[in-house]
C-alpha cells in the first residue's frame, strides 16, 4: 500500500492530545507538539504519483537530490513497487498546478536489504527521471529546480525542516520545523498534521548556510503510526551508495510490494 498512516480512532485521539500540547511518543514528557502549516511549496520538493500522467491522488512526497547526473529524486522505498517505470514526479505541485512540469521516473534504486526483507533501516529509494527538452537542448531536473545535498543522519536536537504533501487537504504542501530525536535508532520529529501522502518527504537540515537532506519520512512503521510523529531510516553509507548507483545509471532494482507498517 502506497499510503501510510491509516488514520484510526486511536490516532485521531492522539492527534487531539497533541493539539492540546500533550507529549507525543518519543518526545519526552511535557514536550509541546507544533502543527504543520500550508505554504506555496519549494521547487525541489513535490508529489510522487503512481501513474505516468500525474492524475488522481498522489501517494507520496519526493525531493530532488543533488547528483553529478542531475536527474535523481529521493523518496521512501515503501512508496514504490517494481523498477520505478510508470511513476511520475511533479516538483512544487500545488492544487493541480505543475509549475516545473511532469517528470517521468525511469529507474528505482534501493538497498538489497529492503528488497530481501523490507528492513525499515533501509526504507529509502533514489529514482532517476527522464530529461526535458528546452529549445532543442536536453535538460535534467536539477537544472530547473536545484537539489539538496545528501547528508548523514541528524544529531539529537538538530532542527529539522520538513516540507511534505498530504494526500488530501487541497493538494497544498505543508511544512513544519521541529527538533530531531531518536527512537530505537530511527531519527524522528514531532509535528501534528502529517497524514497519508507524506512518506518520502525530506528531513532538511541547514548547516553552514547549505540545505542538506538528512532523512525521508519512512523507516520505523513506514514513517509513523500517528499524524504527529514521523520517522526516517537513518542515513548512513548505504544511502550514499544508492546515490552513486543512481547517478551512474546502473541497472534498476525491482522493488517488492510493500508489506504492513505494523501499526
Amino acid at each position: 500500500m502506497l499510503f501510510r498512516r491509516r488514520r484510526s480512532l486511536l490516532s485521531a485521539l492522539t492527534a487531539l492530545a497533541a493539539s492540546a500540547g500533550l507529549a507525543a511518543a518519543g518526545s519526552g514528557a511535557g514536550a509541546a507538539v507544533p502543527s504543520a502549516t500550508s505554504f506555496g511549496g519549494h521547487p525541489a520538493v513535490g508529489a510522487l504519483f503512481s501513474n505516468p500522467t500525474a492524475t488522481g491522488s498522489h501517494g507520496c512526497t519526493a525531493s530532488v537530490v543533488a547528483s553529478t547526473s542531475g536527474d535523481t529524486v529521493l523518496t521512501a522505498a515503501h512508496c514504490l513497487r517494481g523498477n520505478g517505470t510508470g511513476y511520475s514526479f511533479v516538483p512544487q505541485y500545488r492544487a493541480g498546478a505543475k509549475p516545473f512540469g511532469l517528470w517521468s521516473v525511469t529507474r528505482a534504486y534501493v538497498d538489497p536489504r529492503w528488497v530481501a526483507t523490507q528492513d525499515p533501516k533501509y526504507d529509502v529509494a533514489i529514482l532517476t527521471v527522464a530529461p526535458h527538452t528546452v529549445n532543442g537542448v536536453s535538460r535534467n531536473i536539477q537544472w530547473f529546480t536545484g537539489g539538496y545535498r545528501m547528508h548523514w543522519a541528524p544529531y539529537t536536537g538538530n532542527s529539522l525542516y520538513v516540507p511534505a504533501y498530504n494526500g488530501g487537504s487541497g493538494d497544498m504542501p505543508i511544512r513544519c520545523t521541529a527538533p530531531n530525536y531518536y527512537t530505537s535508532g530511527f531519527p524522528g520529529f514531532n509535528c501534528n498534521g502529517y497524514y497519508d501522502g507524506v512518506s518520502g518527504a525530506p528531513f532538511i537540515l541547514m548547516q553552514g548556510g547549505v540545505n542538506y537532506v538528512a532523512g525521508v519520512i519512512g523507516g520505523l512503521h513506514q514513517g509513523g503510526c500517528y499524524p504527529q510523529t514521523s520517522y526516517s531510516s537513518p542515513f548512513v553509507t548505504a544511502q550514499q551508495n544508492l546515490l552513486a548507483r543512481a547517478q551512474s545509471h546502473a541497472a534498476a532494482d525491482v522493488l517488492p510490494v510493500p508489506g504492513s507498517d505494523g501499526c
